[in-house]
């Protein structure tokens, strides 16, 4: 019974060890065309990873100029727990997807769009 005790502490130690610690994220932005008529739909996805992501929030979207905000934001969240040489590390990936459709017929940027977690600022590219 002690062993199995035992054993239950050592993972879960390895496991609250793999928890703590400052968040190190990417933050990125995606569509899924680039080129559109005025009644097509844009999805714009926007994915954050890294260590730590806990309590992560949905970006809030400033004002995009040209586009209307059709639904969204549909979210997804996919983790990966590694354990090299009795070493955990885990990574979280959040994405979060928009759809836009534009108002009118021109040449659109998006971002960069910035997020804030745990105090820090992040930045996407302008795509």
């Amino acid at each position: 019974m002690s062993r199995v005790l035992a054993y239950i502490a050592f993972w879960g130690l390895l496991f609250l060890y793999g928890q703590v610690g400052a968040a190190d994220i990417s933050f990125d932005i995606s569509v899924d065309k680039t080129k559109l008529g005025v009644q097509d739909n844009l999805r714009l996805t926007l994915t954050v990873s890294g260590t730590n992501l806990e309590k992560l929030a949905a970006p809030k979207l400033p004002d995009l100029k040209g586009f209307s905000f059709i639904a969204g934001p549909s979210t997804s969240t996919s983790t990966s727990v590694n354990i090299v040489n009795g070493r955990m590390s885990q990574s979280q990936t959040h994405a979060f997807t928009y759809t836009l459709r534009p108002k009118s017929k021109g040449k659109f940027g998006i971002g960069p769009l910035t997020l804030e977690y745990q105090g820090k600022r992040y930045s996407s590219e302008r795509i």
